[in-house]
């Protein structure tokens, strides 16, 4: 789940969404949702599911145009706005003939376009660890070879800040408190870690190297961002902790040969940040952690909330921290949604009213709900 989402400060977060992937993650979450759905008489369905079920009803040429655009595998920025652009005509078609609703045609071009972007980032991210290493002259020694799994204590006074980089063949590094101690915990992989000269002693002979965090960010819309975003650096400085590097380098590429300068690299010192990340970072998390940590152990809230509709989840997160942002006024979060079940005669009843500030669940709601994605859960990105 994506830390950056957690603190406030990304735009593109749907909150009730970010809420759910916390009460439901793990195999103990996924568990007490299968046990919530049945209780409530739902259905869950993953997002491909949902996908798939939407794109039966479209015609042969609109499912190979969507289809192309999520799994194509072009080179350059132009070459995804171009299957983006294709998916996205195919879709508004389908919805003029009927063939899907306006609202399934809708999130399936939004499901699209942030589909094909991250394959792209994901396919072209060597590519740009050796760029950084042609334009730095340092080499990238370690890349996603380690995972990371920072561990919170319960009381915020406790946490222990990591103090070496993870020893090189480590497959998975615990850092932090103990382990059976935590509250919640980070978990992500840096895409790189290279070595430069640390040159800051007096005396040569002193000079050592020291290690720097790279994160790659391949921009599919081909704009640089300068100076980066603050949920980008906020990541970094996250992997910068995890890992005890004193900086760390944000890479930005876009592979477009027109379009001017192809890599940009910004250093981001941890030192600037630490204030802010123990100051309001790490409070907001723990006030976020201990809110989740209370709706997994209360079935009729936990319940209430899955029963509650996308916006109503989405304001009851807010209640609880403050910092969140609102809901868009048109915001309805119930992606690609299909007909309710038929609820059969012993179907039990809906959970009880949660108390406050978690809403109430409507009293005869036999809707079903999509499950909470957990793709990006190991990263604080």
């Amino acid at each position: 789940i994506s830390t950056h989402g957690c603190v406030g400060v990304h735009p593109w977060v749907e909150i009730d969404e970010l809420v759910l992937g916390l009460t439901y993650q793990g195999r103990r979450g996924a568990m007490a949702l299968a046990g919530d759905a049945a209780a409530l008489g739902v259905e869950v369905e993953s997002r491909e599911a949902a996908v798939d079920r939407v794109l039966s009803k479209a015609s042969r040429e609109t499912e190979e145009a969507v289809l192309e655009a999520m799994r194509a595998s072009p080179s350059t920025t132009r070459g995804v706005a171009e299957a983006i652009g294709r998916a996205h005509r195919a879709l508004e078609v389908a919805a003029r003939r009927a063939e899907l609703s306006g609202a399934e045609a809708r999130d399936l071009k939004a499901h699209v376009a942030s589909t094909a972007r991250t394959e792209f980032g994901r396919r072209t991210e060597a590519v740009g660890l050796r760029e950084y290493e042609a334009a730095t002259g340092s080499s990238v020694e370690r890349s996603n070879d380690c995972l990371v799994v920072w561990h919170f204590p319960r009381d915020q006074g406790e946490v222990v800040f990591p103090r070496s980089l993870p020893a090189e063949g480590v497959r998975v590094a615990d850092v932090g408190c103990d382990p059976d101690r935590a509250l919640f915990r980070l978990v992500g992989k840096v895409d790189g870690v290279a070595f430069e000269p640390d040159c800051r002693a007096a005396d040569p002979e002193d000079w050592t190297c020291r290690p720097v965090v790279v994160e790659v960010k391949n921009r599919a819309g081909g704009r640089l961002k300068v100076p980066p975003e603050l949920y980008d650096q906020l990541q970094l400085v996250v992997y910068a902790f995890m890992c005890a590097c004193d900086v760390g380098d944000l890479v930005q590429c876009r592979r477009d040969p027109a379009a001017g300068e192809p890599v940009h690299i910004s250093r981001i010192a941890r030192a600037d940040h630490d204030h802010d990340f123990r100051t309001i970072v790490l409070p907001r998390l723990y006030r976020l952690a201990t809110a989740v940590d209370a709706l997994r152990r209360d079935d009729d809230r936990r319940r209430a909330f899955l029963a509650s509709s996308p916006p109503d989840r989405w304001r009851a997160a807010v209640a609880l921290c403050d910092w969140l942002p609102d809901p868009p006024a048109d915001y309805v979060g119930a992606f690609l949604e299909p007909p309710p079940r038929a609820a059969p005669d012993d179907d039990p009843p809906p959970a009880s009213p949660a108390p406050s500030p978690a809403p109430d669940p409507p009293p005869d709601r036999r809707r079903p709900l999509r499950s909470p994605r957990r793709d990006a859960s190991e990263a604080p990105d």
